[in-house]
């Protein structure tokens, strides 16, 4: 980037000015090494230059963000736990200042990826999912899943998986038993909610009377998508009565 920079004040500005592919690639680079710091430079640099961000650098500062709670106060990375991914980065990190959790950053660029025209994709809403998954919050886990739904967004097995996973994850409590139960409940309902979602996406209906997620509105080719991939990721997740009840 540098390089491109220097050449291009040498030689002719408008030839090596940097597009928002470059800028695209710093902000992987950035999300790849699990630095906010670096994705925020990034960011600043694309509005100094004038270049438009596009959904895919969106989607990896997003990421960028979402690594920096996994990485808060833990030299191990995202270990998806719940145990780090909850807590907001240091102050260098520069997350959204209003956000103290990885789903509430992902909230925070979800809602200024739609006020600059933008309509987030089915890997926009993985990473919203695993900030959820890192976050330990299921209720922000059902809302970014219905939230794809309604925008026409098919998830994927990887967005079943990371769902599945926050939701079948024990709550913290003395009896492992009650643990276990504690969990199966929770993944259960989960599962129900998900087929009332697409269920009722087909016929305009609502959220199944839970409370938790508002109705979708997705066509018969998202629905079936969706359901297909949910019935894969239940298998994967040694889940085989569910998949084949799914399918």
């Amino acid at each position: 980037y540098r390089a491109m920079i220097e050449e291009g004040e040498r030689r002719s500005p408008l030839h090596f000015a940097p597009g928002v592919e470059s800028y695209g690639a710093l902000m992987h680079a950035a999300a790849r090494a699990a630095s906010p710091a670096d994705a925020e430079l990034v960011l600043r640099a694309m509005r100094a230059a004038g270049v438009e961000a596009s959904v895919q650098v969106f989607t990896s500062y997003m990421a960028a963000l979402v690594a920096g709670y996994g990485n808060s106060n833990s030299g191990s990375g995202t270990n998806g736990n719940g145990a780090n991914g909850s807590k907001r980065p240091s102050s260098s990190a520069s997350a959204p200042p209003s956000s103290s959790t990885a789903s509430e950053a992902a909230s925070a660029v979800l809602a200024q990826m739609r006020a600059e025209g933008l309509s987030p994709t089915a890997v926009t809403f993985g990473v919203c999912l695993q900030a959820a998954e890192q976050s330990g919050d299921v209720g922000a886990a059902l809302r970014f899943y219905s939230d794809a739904l309604r925008s026409g967004v098919a998830p994927t097995d990887e967005c079943h998986s990371k769902l599945l996973r926050v939701a079948g994850r024990p709550p913290s409590t003395p009896s492992k038993a009650l643990s276990r139960a504690s969990s199966e409940r929770t993944l259960n309902e989960v599962v129900g909610v998900v087929r009332r979602l697409v269920a009722g996406s087909h016929r305009g209906g609502g959220g199944g009377g839970t409370g938790r997620a508002p109705a979708a509105t997705a066509d018969p080719s998202v629905r079936d998508a969706t359901l297909n991939s949910l019935a894969r990721a239940l298998a994967s997740a040694g889940q085989l009565p569910r998949a084949s009840r799914t399918l």
